[in-house]
């Protein structure tokens, strides 16, 4: 998923798509000298560093609650709403395993997802050929309908959020969030190793 950013998100409001739009373009365009001088590794940031480390911080969890909503809105945790996502996109198999893997999250938090969507009869399981354990997890009839009233706006959304950057925009929000992912993995890994 495409992080969306907005200055306020009203609980249980549906955004168009427009609305939507021009608030991840007003707060990316409110930052964006912010992401250049971070990016450009200018060490004059580092007296403003508390204030870019927030920065970042409210724009994730800004981000995260966008889902939140919007999943709520269709009985959903934003996390539920990932997986149906994920298999209404999917143009292969699909297994647990994957999921786990694409999206970093534990086998026990996607295992409780598929369960009760299986309840619900949104999904099936079907064994894999040449794989004893491994299950592939397809939509049903009753899933896809499903997906069809929430996903699309959503893929949408996102789409359109992202193309309204500029082409600079866009490769610097990539390339910042991917360079702030790896320094945190790089720190970390230095942090446990002097443990």
């Amino acid at each position: 998923m495409c992080y969306i950013y907005s200055k306020k998100i009203i609980q249980n409001t549906l955004f168009t798509s427009t609305e939507l739009l021009d608030k991840v373009r007003n707060r990316i365009y409110d930052d964006k000298v912010r992401f250049r001088t971070l990016l450009k590794g200018d060490n004059s940031m580092n007296e403003n560093y508390e204030l870019s480390v927030k920065t970042v911080l409210t724009f994730i969890k800004e981000d995260e609650q966008i889902y939140v909503d919007y999943a709520k809105q269709y009985g959903l945790t934003a996390l539920a709403l990932l997986v149906l996502e994920k298999l209404y996109s999917a143009t292969g198999k699909v297994s647990q395993q994957d999921i786990c893997e694409d999206f970093h999250l534990p086998k026990q938090t996607v295992n409780s997802i598929v369960k009760k969507f299986i309840k619900q009869e949104y999904i099936k399981q079907v064994p894999m050929q040449n794989c004893k354990n491994k299950k592939s997890i397809l939509l049903t009839e009753k899933g896809l309908n499903f997906c069809k009233t929430c996903i699309p706006q959503l893929l949408k959304a996102e789409k359109n959020a992202f193309t309204r950057l500029t082409l600079e925009e866009q490769k610097m929000y990539l390339s910042f969030f991917r360079k702030i992912i790896d320094s945190k993995k790089e720190e970390l890994n230095l942090v446990k190793g002097k443990k």
